[in-house]
């Protein structure tokens, strides 16, 4: 495959992301290592930017002790953050071909940590309160935020802080939709493979083993209310693009959503699943499937579970023969709509389908065609189905016929 087919391809599997992402907060912490690929995630920063998210960036500002700190050291601290700040918007305004405002301030207030065990840590600080209001008025404006390891207390004296705590806390008060921490190193197996995702139960596990700050915070900051954490190697260019924008992703996702209730379905769920499908059924939007054909064919299934209730389903059908799948039978109960199942469910069915080499996935749908359109699907016509498909495909149901090709 060419440059151009490869970037072709790249964009056609990235546009749902583009629109899923759009209007979306993102926190993004940068660490205070500058390295030869900080230009590079500033561009990918700029183009997150321009097709829509809200961006924050917090960064770190190098091995700042955390205490204890004096006079003349949060001096040279404070220095040295201005100067970042001015390295970053510099940063921003080479990698832009339109305007991005970058905008910093007090938006961190802090307080002393006082003194521990005797030893009083001086300007060494704690995150007190995050103005919010300051901080989402200007992402509204379309700005990008910066913000430096510093804070203030009421009184006017300055204090350092922590940064990673520091972009949890900050991604937590304006209600992010994702943490994304541009870390040294990502979870791996014993075996070396990339831990894709981890639900918090499972992250808190592996750091009962591991020794991972960026682990830590992620954890905290999902069990914290933030919904996703991504934890993706900043000195890979390209790494936030791939892990954001792309199916396969390129780091590891932490999540407060329970990853471990989404599975394969079994006898026992059918009864679950028909109370969801039937209404739908009723009104005409999905085909009627009778308990008995649903039983025979459960292990195309999978569902969403929440307190041994099903509130999802999604089915995949392989065509035999044909390279082909089918995705069929996506609902979701009334009560967890919004909650991102579906979507939830679509990528553990397109990712269960590229682990069979399945290169073209259709769906037929007659009231579902934006939703479908919006995750990569393009429409086509019936006879470009597989043959299979055309020979028992309903002419009076009138199905809208769509392919995603991976």
């Amino acid at each position: 495959m060419s440059s151009e087919q490869d970037i072709v391809a790249w964009l056609r599997e990235a546009t749902p992301y583009f629109q899923r992402h759009r209007d979306r907060t993102f926190v993004v912490y940068i660490d205070g290592a500058p390295g030869e690929t900080l230009d590079d995630a500033i561009r990918d920063l700029v183009l997150m930017s321009s097709v829509g998210v809200r961006l924050v960036l917090v960064f770190g500002i190098g091995d700042v002790a955390q205490g204890p700190i004096d006079e003349t050291s949060i001096k040279q601290i404070t220095a040295e953050a201005g100067g970042r700040c001015l390295e970053f918007e510099a940063l921003f305004g080479a990698s832009s071909q339109y305007a991005v405002r970058v905008v910093s301030g007090n938006y961190v207030k802090a307080q002393p940590k006082g003194v521990i065990s005797g030893v009083d840590l001086g300007h060494a600080g704690n995150v007190r309160r995050i103005d919010a209001v300051g901080i989402n008025g200007h992402l509204g404006d379309g700005g990008v935020v910066l913000i430096p390891p510093v804070g203030h207390s009421s009184t006017g004296e300055l204090f350092t802080l922590e940064p990673l705590a520091l972009a949890q806390n900050v991604a937590v008060a304006i209600n992010a939709d994702k943490l994304i921490l541009l870390a040294g190193a990502i979870p791996h197996d014993a075996d070396g493979t990339l831990i894709r995702q981890l639900t918090v139960r499972e992250a808190r596990e592996y750091l009962a083993q591991h020794d991972d700050a960026y682990l830590a915070t992620a954890v905290d900051a999902c069990a914290s209310g933030v919904a996703r954490t991504h934890i993706v190697a900043g000195q890979e260019s390209g790494s936030m693009l791939r892990e954001l924008f792309t199916r396969d992703g390129a780091g590891t996702l932490v999540s407060n959503v329970p990853f471990d209730q989404l599975r394969r379905a079994s006898s026992d769920d059918v009864a679950g699943i028909l109370d969801i499908i039937r209404p739908l059924e009723d009104d005409g939007i999905l085909v009627r499937r009778p308990r008995e054909k649903l039983e025979a064919e459960i292990e195309n299934f999978f569902v969403v579970v929440r307190d041994d209730t099903v509130c999802a389903c999604g089915a995949l059908y392989p065509l035999a023969d044909e390279d082909a799948a089918e995705i069929a039978c996506i609902a979701v109960h009334p009560d967890y709509r919004g909650s991102g199942f579906g979507d939830l469910l679509m990528d553990a069915i397109e990712s269960e389908a590229a682990t069979s080499a399945t290169k073209n996935l259709f769906v037929l749908t007659t009231q579902s065609e934006q939703w479908f359109k919006e995750r990569g699907f393009e429409g086509v016509d019936v006879a470009d189905l597989p043959v299979k498909k055309q020979v028992v495909y309903n002419y009076q149901r009138g199905s809208k016929v769509l392919r995603k090709v991976s």
